[in-house]
């Protein structure tokens, strides 16, 4: 099984015997994580992600838990990765309302072309500016 984390801190060895691809990387990944916003403090996640080869990605199930309260959800957005393994996603909930403002996530990629790992950070959203 591929994986996902978020907002977690890790030291891998780097991919070095391939450069890094969206072929390589297409895939179902599971991802467990948190973050912190200004509006309602830390917001705990987990679920599915799946990464398609032409740089499109969605979110079947993604469930959030804050303050007490829990919701299931679903994303939808965009994703690349570069020849170096540096790569970025652009993540939008289900509606397309004006409430709907990406999240922008940065990631690394480490383990081995046959079982990589994808080492993510949560940079912004769009609330807070450009990326």
């Amino acid at each position: 099984m591929k994986r996902f984390a978020l907002s977690v801190l890790l030291f891998l060895p780097v991919i070095t015997e391939a450069a890094c691809s969206r072929a390589m990387l297409a895939g179902n990944y599971s991802m467990l994580g948190s973050a912190e916003f200004s509006d309602v403090g830390i917001v705990y996640q987990t679920g599915r992600l799946l990464l398609h080869q032409n740089g499109r990605l969605i979110s079947p199930i993604f469930r959030l838990s804050a303050n007490g309260e829990r919701d299931a959800t679903t994303g939808r957005g965009d994703w690349n990765v570069n020849a170096n393994c540096v790569g970025w996603m652009e993540i939008y909930g289900p509606d397309d309302g004006p409430d709907d403002l990406p999240t922008y996530i940065d990631f690394t990629v480490s383990g081995t072309a046959e079982s990589p790992h994808i080492n993510a950070i949560l940079t912004e959203d769009a609330s807070g500016g450009a990326r």
